[in-house]
């Protein structure tokens, strides 16, 4: 299982293989599509932590943080990628509900149909 921050554990156990890498490249992407629109992006692929967030007290560490690049620094937006496997209940309660909370916009980005 994976850890999140305050050492409460993700209800997803594991991502098949073949949908880490469609999620992974769903993320390349993504970071490719807004750094040309002049963002700073950050992205955390696999179990990497690169880039946080602080909502209430809590780091959080979504697939990917916008941030201006003129001026101040902002959070623009909050960014979350998600496969079959990992959109459900439990998903929404450990961690949208959470990055919904993060100053700038939340985008949740799922496949198609669900």
């Amino acid at each position: 299982m994976e850890r999140l921050a305050g050492g409460r554990v993700s209800p997803i156990l594991l991502r098949p293989i073949r949908e880490q890498v469609v999620h992974d490249r769903v993320i390349r992407l993504l970071q490719a599509l807004y750094r040309r629109r002049r963002y700073a992006v950050g992205v955390n692929i696999g179990n990497s932590k690169e880039t946080k967030v602080r909502v209430a007290e809590q780091e959080l560490y979504p697939d990917l943080v916008l941030r201006s690049t003129e001026g101040v620094r902002r959070l623009h937006a909050v960014i979350e990628v998600e496969t079959t496997e990992s959109v459900n209940r439990l998903e929404a309660m450990a961690q949208w509900g959470r990055f919904a909370k993060a100053r700038g916009a939340f985008f949740l980005y799922v496949p198609a149909g669900m």
